[in-house]
């Protein structure tokens, strides 16, 4: 793996051609900005005012007082993300009812709870779309790579990484309230506490705690899996001798990533030692000669971070 900037340098996108997003716009009239940086929007996923003042019983938004609509039925992974792994099954680890190291073929329509009301499923539904994007995007990306070709054009796909941090929240989420998150075969939902107002305001202000977000890691060699596994690894820590619920770890396609909500659970130091960076901004994907690109897009201040993955297929 490489994270040197100055090493790896993304290709220039041309403003005249369709927008690395998937839109049907050029770039320049898209995510392009004039200064030749890019940033993918995402509609807001606050609930539209005004606010209901309802808490919903079962919402694990409801402290929010803004629901509406009774409870939905809700795929605690995403279904449109389930669906890009492999409709109608998966293959899931992580869970308390297999024991540590087993994975299961299961179907995703066995893999939901009510644990939102049907307003804020709605709202926070542009989340799941970036999810689908960014699974098809990767998707892509291991088939050119994975098929001999003399060709040596470089695909370059554009994701918004603030989306993507939301989403793993909301994965993180719905595996906590779900109570399917486990340590040990034990659900932590049973004794571990978490805090809500920190789950709002990372949905839907943004607002995170000093070093909290989204971290990645990716190894040279990595061994492509089959597109239809996910592993999913819940993050705890004890302050003041409570047991927290601080944040995920899921690994979809062959990317590793981490979730970090609360800042009692973060350690800069300990997540470096283990390979994980912070907010990366580029992926580049590497296959002998051939190389692709994955932009993850954030708010202007966050400095550019590139992380090289060396493709090994089988």
């Amino acid at each position: 793996m490489s994270t040197d900037p100055r090493r790896l340098i993304r290709p220039s996108i041309d403003p005249y051609l369709l927008c690395p997003c998937g839109g049907d716009k050029q770039a320049a009239a898209c995510c392009l900005g004039a200064d030749g940086n890019v940033r993918k929007y995402v509609q807001s996923i606050r609930p539209r005012p005004p606010t209901t003042g309802q808490q919903q019983d079962g919402c694990y938004l409801g402290h929010t007082h803004d629901c509406a609509g009774g409870i939905s039925r809700e795929h605690y992974i995403s279904e449109v993300a389930l669906e890009e792994l492999s409709e109608p099954a998966v293959a899931i680890d992580g869970v308390f009812w297999l024991p540590p190291g087993e994975r299961k073929i299961v179907g995703i329509n066995s893999l939901t709870a009510n644990i939102l009301c049907v307003r804020h499923n709605s709202a926070l539904s542009p989340l799941d779309t970036e999810a689908g994007q960014f699974l098809r995007a990767i998707k892509r990306i291991h088939a050119s790579l994975g098929r001999k070709s003399l060709s040596r054009k470089t695909l370059i796909s554009t994701i918004s990484g603030e989306a993507l941090e939301q989403w793993i929240l909301k994965v993180a989420c719905g595996l906590f309230y779900s109570k399917i998150a486990s340590q040990e075969r034990q659900q932590i939902a049973r004794d571990h506490a978490v805090e809500e107002s920190i789950i709002a305001e990372g949905l839907f202000s943004k607002r995170w705690h000093r070093n909290c977000g989204l971290y990645m890691r990716a190894a040279i060699g990595q061994l492509v899996p089959g597109v239809n596994a996910i592993s999913l690894a819940p993050a705890t820590a004890v302050y003041e001798n409570e047991k927290r619920y601080v944040g995920i770890r899921v690994s979809l396609i062959g990317l590793e990533f981490a979730v970090v909500f609360d800042p009692r659970g973060v350690n800069p130091s300990q997540l470096a030692s283990e390979g994980w960076h912070f907010r990366p901004t580029d992926v580049s994907f590497r296959s002998g000669l051939r190389r692709h690109w994955l932009i993850l897009t954030w708010p202007a201040g966050v400095p550019g971070r590139v992380i090289e993955m060396t493709m090994t297929h089988k």
